[in-house]
């Protein structure tokens, strides 16, 4: 990561030399930059005068110019650009493609992808690295599961006994869709929202998450979940499988579920554990969504934005049961975490960098 611009920090992607051709005193001369960190999100190419003077360089300001000398020999120079900005005289050797694809990937502990990735155990990020479920991870090779608990999963996760029980399972996208609605939250999200209706594909475990401000808005978000799977997939929905909410049983909606030919199984009253698969996705995205909030200290009025990057993480992780991903068994691609950051990571604008290089 990069920190000290504005108040963030930024991914690095990779790590290598790049050779630049600097003009001083009008004629050229090769300089080698040692150690250049690719930051994709970092939108400009930045030099750091902290590190230049670190290693032992030195610059000089005067006026609008500056000169950066090593052991008394000139360099570099630049001019001044803005009112806290210069540009350096220099020139790329090689293409930016070329130099990007020389630099080597920068690998991240185990901990760190554990933060990234909504606090999934580590034995599930061991197994996307070694199976190569998703581009983008790259783990460190000798990375150990650390021996300190995670504060965040403390606070936000809690072990409850399974109930166990046998069932079909769908054998395409859209056979058996699980539904649940969770809430009333204590406190409402910044949109308003106080519940959530989660939509879980059985064959590929990809999950899609609407926000409610209440729960008579769920026929038109079914309306539109069904939409979507015809529209992303191909695939029609035979069978939505919900416990016996009154949300689920009117006669509006039966009807509209009638006429498209999708067939409403509901389970028996006060037995949740009937709808399993959706109450423990709810659980699974709720546990993530919390351990995200306690982590960073962040307000309850974000737990919609939580979830939303809880369930967005989980479409990109392996579960238990299955050999890849719901993100590709939906869309037939890996998908790629590369530029996933911890949540609750500060974020910076174009005009921040602009004021705050040198």
């Amino acid at each position: 990561m990069v920190s000290g611009i504005g108040e963030t920090c930024l991914s690095v992607h990779g790590q290598g030399d790049v050779q630049v051709e600097a003009r001083v005193n009008g004629s050229f001369r090769s300089v080698t930059f040692e150690k250049v960190l690719y930051v994709p999100g970092l939108v400009i190419n930045l030099f750091s005068i902290g590190a230049a003077t670190q290693l032992g360089a030195k610059a000089v300001f005067v006026n609008n110019s500056v000169k950066i000398t090593q052991n008394n020999i000139l360099i570099m120079e630049g001019h001044r650009a803005g009112r806290t900005l210069y540009l350096l005289d220099i020139l790329l050797k090689t293409k930016t493609q070329d130099v990007i694809s020389n630099l080597a990937k920068l690998t991240f502990s185990l901990l760190l992808w554990h933060q990234r990735l909504g606090h999934v155990n580590y034995e599930t990020i061991q197994k996307m690295a070694e199976k190569e479920s998703v581009d983008g991870l790259n783990l460190e090779k000798y990375s150990e599961i650390p021996k300190e608990p995670c504060t965040g999963c403390i606070y936000g996760k809690m072990k409850r006994t399974s109930f166990k029980t046998g069932r079909t399972r769908g054998a395409k996208i859209g056979d058996i869709v699980h539904s649940d609605i969770c809430g009333p939250m204590q406190t409402a999200s910044t949109g308003g929202a106080r519940f959530f209706a989660l939509f879980k594909d059985d064959f590929t475990g990809f999950n899609v998450v609407y926000f409610l401000k209440q729960k008579s808005q769920i026929d038109g978000y079914l309306q539109a979940y069904v939409a979507r799977v015809e529209r992303e997939t191909g695939n029609f929905i035979h069978t939505l499988r919900t416990d016996n909410g009154g949300e689920y049983v009117g006669r509006h909606l039966a009807d509209w579920l009638m006429k498209k030919g999708i067939r409403h199984e509901r389970t028996v009253p006060y037995t949740p554990q009937q709808n399993g698969v959706a109450e423990r996705a709810n659980r699974t995205v709720m546990e993530a969504a919390r351990s995200l909030l306690h982590s960073k200290n962040l307000p309850l009025e974000l737990w919609a934005e939580a979830v939303n990057w809880s369930v967005h993480i989980l479409n990109r992780v392996l579960s238990s049961t299955t050999s890849k991903t719901p993100f590709e068994g939906w869309y037939e691609k890996k998908p790629n975490i590369s530029d996933f950051l911890v949540f609750g990571s500060k974020v910076i604008t174009i005009s921040q960098i602009n004021t705050t290089l040198f």
